[in-house]
Parts: structure tokens; sequence; C-alpha cells
């Protein structure tokens, strides 16, 4: 339920340097391959386990943590949960203990954290892409334009 563990983790945004700031498509295509993302979205769709995307999840909770992926809200509950899972290397059984939660529990809300990072991944890169083919495109009119003006010129 929406309880006291389900408010939004939170608190002050640090200046941005390099590395820092929200994340860019570019650089999430670098940090993951299209595999990964599809490995993500396997376990956000309870179609693989949890272990398919344990290496995957220390890069991602450090992502959330130094607020590099903005759109991804996640309860107090999840951040403890990805905290344990990503950067602690917990095991859920450990975790569970610790949240004093059944482990059907924590481990849905851990596919609920991990689907909406998947989420805000796959859009970051759909928007590079978007900006690849607007470049591609203005690319080759200005191709055009440069031919007709030496087919013209040279007539």
């Amino acid at each position: 339920g929406a309880g006291a563990g389900e408010e939004e983790a939170g608190g002050a945004a640090e200046p941005a340097g390099p590395g820092q700031g929200p994340l860019g498509g570019a650089e999430a295509s670098a940090l993951f391959l299209p595999h990964d993302l599809k490995r993500l979205e396997l376990y956000a769709r309870n179609l693989a386990d949890h272990h398919l995307i344990t290496d995957l999840v220390p890069q991602l909770a450090r992502l959330v943590f130094l607020r590099r992926l903005p759109a991804v809200k996640v309860s107090h509950i999840q951040a403890a949960i990805l905290l344990g899972v990503g950067l602690q290397r917990k095991s859920f059984d450990q975790l569970t203990a610790e949240l004093d939660l059944p482990v059907n529990q924590v481990m849905a809300m851990y596919n609920k954290a991990i689907r909406k990072i998947g989420t805000a991944l796959r859009e970051l890169q759909e928007k590079e892409v978007e900006k690849e083919m607007d470049s591609n495109i203005k690319g080759v009119a200005q191709m055009k334009k440069t031919s007709k003006a030496m087919v013209g010129g040279a007539g």
C-alpha cells in the first residue's frame, strides 16, 4: 500500500560537473549495450530471473543515487533495496530480514524500480536515435544543396 515507505526518496541536487548531471543518450549507449537493455526489459516483464541482471545493478544503482536519471523516482523502500542489492551486494534474504518485509514484496518493489530505470534508459536511447536520424536527414539535405550548386555552377 501507499504508506510511509512509498514516499519518493530525494534530497538536495549537487552542481553538475563532468560525469554528473542528467545522463545523455550517447553516454547511456556507451554504458549499456542493446543486449543489456533487453535483459532489463525481460526481467521487468517477469520473463527472466533477477540473476540475469545482477551484473548491471551496481551501475543502475549508481545512476539513480547520483541523480543521473532524473526521470526515475523511487520510493524509500525501493531506494533501500537498490542500495542493498546494487551497492552493498546483499542477498534478498538479507534484505528481507533487514527491512522486515516478505521476500515477495521486496522482489516486487525491486522489479518495479528496475522497470522504471529500464524505461528511462530506453527513452534516452530512443531520443539519441532520433537525434542521429535528424542529423542524418539534415546532412543529406545539405549534400543535395551542395551537389545542385556544383551541377548548376558548372554549366
